[in-house]
């Protein structure tokens, strides 16, 4: 257990295949099973990009999607639904995964109550950390550390090429459970906000790899 938890995200979502039975009255009665613990409610749009492989090359889609957000009176969790998905937000505060697990059990229930979607597409545990370390070191672009002290995965520099670099991301995915499943890692640069500290943010996303290789009654194992 780290003495100051780096979590500042964690995010548990689940998309159903689409052809679930979807109307605008849905996210209402979700709201009212919810508003006990997720009071305060707003409308959310994201733009969404999707990559098309095409002979000439790949193209981009770009769509906007709405969504709706049920939060915390503290703001520190939030759901977020909309047609085919739903999710379960912890920021702030992290508090871990006894606490955090009720949370995704009540709002996949309430969501598969509503809406009788079973059919899953994407089944995904995300946690978003904020690595601070102390530096002695000072460069150009910010308090220097050896990564490889703190991290097994990590930004390769070789030898001919200078030690001291700048802004970095780097990524890299891996199978588990026999290929069903996949955790995408991801460690990039953070933003000091402490003279003397750097920052770092470290992203694991695990999820389903393989559509529909989890029924509904197997969400929560």
């Amino acid at each position: 257990m780290y003495r100051n938890a780096p979590v500042i995200e964690a995010v548990c979502e689940v998309r159903f295949s689409p052809g679930s039975p979807w109307d605008l009255a849905m996210p209402g009665l979700m709201y009212e099973r919810l508003k006990d613990t997720y009071p305060k409610r707003k409308s959310v749009k994201q733009l969404l990009t999707k990559f098309q492989p095409q002979l000439e090359g790949p193209t981009r889609e770009i769509s906007l999607a709405e969504s709706l957000r049920f939060l915390s009176d503290d703001e520190s969790a939030f759901v977020q639904v909309a047609p085919n998905v739903i999710s379960a937000h912890k920021a702030k505060r992290y508090e871990g995964w006894q606490s955090f697990l009720p949370q995704i059990q009540r709002v996949i229930t309430v969501y598969q109550d509503v809406t009788q979607a079973t059919q899953i597409q994407r089944l995904g545990l995300r946690y978003v950390n904020s690595v601070r370390i102390p530096s002695t070191t000072e460069t150009e672009s910010g308090p220097a550390i050896d990564l490889g002290d703190y991290y097994n995965f990590f930004p390769n520099v070789g030898p001919s090429l200078p030690q001291l670099y700048g802004p970095y991301i780097v990524g890299v995915q891996f199978p588990f459970a026999g290929g069903r499943d996949i955790l995408k890692l991801e460690l990039t640069a953070g933003v000091p906000e402490t003279a003397g500290v750097n920052v770092s943010q470290l992203d694991l996303d695990y999820f389903l790899g393989a559509p529909q290789n989890v029924n509904s009654d197997g969400i929560v194992d």
